[in-house]
C-alpha cells in the first residue's frame, strides 16, 4: 500500500477514537517518563493528526500472538518529530513513543529510500 493511502487509512481510524480510549501501556508509561515525554502531548498528537507524514505497518508477535502495529511519524517542530508506535482494537493502544532528531530523519529516511 502506498503511504500516502497508509497515511489517511490511519488518519481515519484515529478519528474513531475518543481521547478516553486512547491506553498507554505500561512499558510505554516507563519509557514516557524516561524520555521526559507528556503523556497528554501523545495523546493530543494522535487525535489532531496534523504532522503526520510517514506511516509504517509492523507485523510482531506479543504473546504468542501476531499483532498488527502501526508506526506514525508525527513532525512537531522544525527540528524534531515524534514517533508513536500502536496498536488498534477496543481501544488504541500506545506501545512506545520517542522523539528524533532532524539528522536521525534524514538518515533514516535515506535507509528507507534505498
Amino acid at each position: 500500500m502506498e503511504n500516502e493511502e497508509l497515511i489517511k487509512k490511519v488518519l481515519e481510524k484515529n478519528k474513531e477514537y475518543a481521547k478516553s480510549q486512547i491506553e498507554i501501556s505500561p512499558y510505554c508509561k516507563g519509557r514516557l517518563a524516561q524520555r521526559k515525554i507528556n503523556e497528554e502531548f501523545v495523546k493530543k498528537t494522535i487525535l489532531e493528526n496534523k504532522a503526520l507524514f510517514h506511516v509504517e505497518v509492523q507485523n510482531k508477535e506479543f504473546k504468542g500472538k501476531p499483532e498488527k502495529r502501526y508506526k506514525t511519524i508525527f513532525k512537531i517542530s522544525n527540528k524534531y518529530s515524534l514517533v508513536i508506535i500502536t496498536n488498534y482494537s477496543k481501544v488504541l493502544k500506545v506501545i512506545s513513543v520517542y522523539k528524533t532528531s532532524k539528522g536521525v530523519m534524514k538518515k533514516w529516511q535515506n535507509e528507507v529510500l534505498e
